[in-house]
C-alpha cells in the first residue's frame, strides 16, 4: 500500500489545496486523520483540489461506449465508475500510471484497505442485522453488472478487470464514496442511475456522533470547514457517517 502521508504531501503541492493534516495508522493498523496545526471555529481544516477527485466525468467515454454496446437494460452510471476505479487498481498494481496518474497514486493508498459492503463475506455478516441482505442485494447487483460490462469489453477486445477487483471496486464506491454534488456539479443522473465520486483524503475521516464539520463545494476543491469549537492541534478530524 502506498503511504498515505507521501500521497497528502504531493497534493500540498497543489495550489488549490488547503489544510494542515497528517494520516496517523494504529496499532491495529486502523487509519485517522488528525490536525498538525490548530484550526478556529469555522476555520478550513482541509480543502482537497476538484483535480485530485474522481467522479463519473474522468470516464465519460468508458460509459458512452459501455451503453452504446448495452442499450437495455441501461448499465448504470454508477457500474460504470466502480469499473473505471478497478481498471485504476490494475494500472496501479502492473505500475502503469495512464491517462489518470493522480487516480492510480489515489487507488494506490487504498488497495489494501478492507472495504464494506461487497467485498465482505458471509461469515463477517452481524447477526441479528439486516445487513445480510442489504449486502447479499448489493453483491447480486454487481455480479449482474460486471457480467455485462465485462461481455462488452470483451466483445471490444479491451482489458477486463477480474471479479474480484471488481468487488473490491465496488467496496471502495460505497464505504469512500461521496454525493456527487460535492464536487459543485449537480448530478444529471437520479435514481438508479445516480452516480457519486470519491475525494481523497478526506474519506479517511472516522465517525463521532457528536462531530461538528461542515461540508461544501468550494470554488476550487472540496472544502470541510470546522464547528463553532474548532479543533486543536493534533486532534483527530471526524465527521458524522450518513448522509455528507
Amino acid at each position: 500500500m502506498a503511504d498515505w502521508n507521501s500521497f497528502i504531501k504531493e497534493i500540498e503541492s497543489h495550489p488549490d489545496y488547503r489544510g494542515n493534516v497528517q494520516a496517523v495508522v494504529d496499532e491495529y493498523q486502523g487509519i485517522s486523520l488528525k490536525t498538525t496545526a490548530a484550526v478556529p471555529p469555522g476555520g478550513t481544516i482541509l480543502q482537497i483540489p476538484f483535480d485530485y477527485c474522481l467522479s463519473a466525468e474522468d470516464c465519460r467515454a468508458l460509459t458512452e461506449k459501455i451503453r452504446k454496446m448495452w442499450e437495455e437494460p441501461l448499465v448504470p452510471e454508477r457500474a460504470c465508475f466502480m469499473w473505471y476505479i478497478a481498471s485504476l487498481k490494475d494500472q496501479f498494481m502492473n505500475g502503469v500510471n495512464g491517462a489518470n496518474a493522480r487516480g492510480v497514486k489515489y487507488v494506490g493508498t487504498i488497495i489494501d484497505v478492507n472495504q464494506s459492503g461487497c467485498s465482505w463475506g458471509v461469515d463477517e455478516m452481524i447477526e441479528g442485522t439486516n445487513l445480510a441482505d442489504s449486502v447479499n442485494r448489493m453483491n447480486e447487483d454487481a455480479e449482474v453488472w460486471y457480467g455485462r460490462i465485462k461481455e462488452v469489453m470483451t466483445g471490444l477486445g479491451e482489458d477486463v478487470v477480474k471479479w474480484e477487483t471488481w468487488k473490491w471496486a465496488n467496496g471502495v464506491y460505497h464505504s469512500r464514496g461521496f454525493p456527487s454534488d460535492i464536487l459543485g456539479v449537480k448530478s444529471k443522473n437520479e435514481g438508479n442511475d445516480y452516480c457519486g465520486c470519491l475525494v481523497p483524503v478526506l474519506d479517511l475521516t472516522n465517525h463521532q456522533p457528536e462531530a461538528e464539520v461542515e461540508w461544501l463545494s468550494a470554488e476550487r476543491g472540496v472544502e470541510m470547514r470546522a464547528g463553532p469549537k474548532g479543533l486543536a492541534a493534533g486532534a483527530e478530524i471526524s465527521k458524522k457517517y450518513g448522509q455528507k
